[in-house]
């Protein structure tokens, strides 16, 4: 499917398709490309946004929009389980938050790599996409990382008074809920959309470690990332503290790594929170962030 788009005046092409992951998998997926009107004859990078649980990739359509119109591709895609990659209940869905990473996000990156020879590629990772990123087997095909509200889960990267209440999600509520109906239901663990139940309690084990991912999966690819991240984190994200932040990026510790905490007051917002960042809201203060790290 393919309809135009006009984004601040300028067309962008939008195009609904399907890649496959690296197991076959077929995932839903959207391409949005920069067209003449850019002034452009062909885009000037591809950008992969990988989306947070339980989020599906048209929430992340406004900010794609935006950085086509101003001379980027851009790919969102579903995991499997999760929006247009599921077919049928979610209860039933076989998936797990190590395939998102190994599988459905390594899927993505190959077919940037087969978009447009040599165009440089980066990577923006919501939330437990940072995460995921180490589980890629070579996470430096990409040029570089975008990680927004990406931390890790863990009770100790909170306040004293919020602890006990944060290990009782993970070792209790998330569990119980599981159970009960066969699935995570929506916003238990910041999750937009339900998830299957094998990625909610895989993310469970996660929080449990106070190195999340990289602690239980013990996959090479933290250590193999060398290329740039560039990290922001809000002081009102329910879900990512500006500590988690931190301690995500030292899981990766051959990166060449920036932090960049944010306060509302210096985000120009009243609220950011955990997904703010890629709201309609942000367009004036927080996406030209984004445009300025592309360049």
């Amino acid at each position: 499917a393919r309809r135009d788009c006009f984004v601040t005046d300028k067309p962008i092409i939008t195009r609904d398709l399907r890649l496959m992951a690296a197991d076959g998998t077929p995932l839903a997926a959207s391409l949005f490309e920069p067209t003449a009107r850019t002034g452009l004859t062909a885009p000037l990078c591809l950008v992969i946004i990988n989306s947070d649980a339980g989020v599906k990739r048209g929430y992340y359509q406004p900010f794609a929009e935006h950085l086509a119109a101003r001379g980027c591709a851009v790919l969102t895609y579903d995991y499997r389980g999760v929006g247009g990659s599921v077919t049928g209940d979610v209860k039933n869905a076989v998936a797990d938050a190590v395939e998102w990473g190994r599988l459905d996000m390594a899927g993505a990156v190959t077919w940037a790599q087969q978009y447009i020879a040599k165009l440089p590629v980066f990577a923006i990772a919501h939330g437990l996409s940072g995460q995921l990123v180490g589980l890629l087997p070579e996470p430096d095909l990409l040029n570089e990382y975008l990680f927004i509200a990406a931390g890790l889960a863990n009770a100790q990267y909170w306040p004293k008074n919020e602890r006990m209440r944060r290990s009782w999600r993970h070792t209790g509520k998330v569990p119980m809920l599981v159970r009960t109906f066969g699935a995570l239901p929506r916003g238990s663990f910041g999750n937009q959309e339900e998830l299957p139940s094998a990625v909610a309690m895989r993310m469970v084990r996660w929080a449990k470690h106070e190195q999340g991912a990289a602690g239980v999966e013990q996959t090479a690819g933290f250590d193999a990332l060398t290329a740039p991240i560039t990290a922001y984190s809000f002081n009102d994200d329910e879900w990512t503290s500006p500590l988690a932040a931190g301690a995500l990026l030292d899981c990766y510790p051959n990166a060449r790594s920036v932090h960049i905490p944010m306060t509302n007051f210096k985000a120009g917002m009243e609220e950011v929170g955990h997904h703010g960042f890629f709201a309609l809201s942000g367009e004036d203060q927080l996406w030209p962030r984004a445009t300025e790290w592309l360049r």
